[in-house]
């Protein structure tokens, strides 16, 4: 079997096999991590990116390699199914002049050169893995998003804990304002006796009070802002 990455084809005793883009790379996928078990959330992520796919489309793409290269799930010997898991490529990549130029002998030397080395390990990389603009996964995009509701939390804290020292502030400082504003307690009379029944003047100028400087309560009024002259 030979993979042509050039074409997007495969070829198969010498009869070309044409795959659907999501079944290629796929199985490109799979030869360039062969040897171990490519689990399914593995392949959704790096096939078909951020887009929604159940496993019935991934079996589907499955089936479709197996056709294509006449390979059994029961008895497999290319792709083998891991129950529960995803899937493992099993066969052995060689470079095989022989068969390439066999499959595809109207073809020039610098095309054959070109498909073979493809299937070798490092020719048959995906362009995309090194883009990784290409490779935000769901999880990286929901870790993302947890990350900027907890920005936005500390932030929302932190202004809720600014504005309480604000009010508090303004609070403390009228407070000391009305204490300061208390007016001064001016004394108007030395008489050591009784000085009852004080009264302000209609304009606040002045105060009449009872005394009883002469023994006997008399009226007396005393100017509490001097009269201009």
């Amino acid at each position: 079997m030979v993979v042509d990455c050039e074409n997007f084809r495969v070829l198969k005793s010498g009869q070309v096999k044409t795959l659907e883009p999501q079944a290629f790379d796929v199985l490109i996928y799979l030869i360039e991590h062969r040897g171990r078990v490519v689990e399914k959330q593995e392949l959704f992520e790096h096939v078909w990116k951020e887009s929604f796919v159940t496993d019935n489309a991934l079996t589907r793409e499955i089936a479709q390699i197996r056709h294509a290269i006449g390979d059994n799930a029961d008895a497999p010997c290319y792709i083998e199914t891991v129950p529960k898991r995803g899937y493992r490529f099993i066969a052995e990549i060689e470079v095989n002049e022989k068969a390439q130029s066999s499959a595809r002998e109207t073809e020039s030397s610098h095309s054959k050169k070109l498909s073979t080395e493809r299937i070798h390990p490092p020719a048959v990389a995906p362009v995309w893995e090194g883009d990784p603009l290409l490779q935000r996964s769901p999880a990286r995009m929901g870790s993302v998003m947890r990350l900027s509701i907890l920005l936005g939390a500390v932030i929302l804290v932190s202004m809720i804990v600014i504005l309480a020292l604000l009010a508090w502030r303004g609070l403390t400082k009228k407070g000391s304002t009305e204490i300061s504003s208390v007016p001064k307690i001016t004394r108007i009379t030395t008489w050591s006796g009784l000085d009852v029944n004080p009264t302000f003047s209609p304009d606040g100028n002045s105060v009449a009070y009872s005394s009883d400087h002469n023994g006997s309560f008399e009226i007396y009024v005393t100017q509490l802002v001097p009269e201009r002259s």
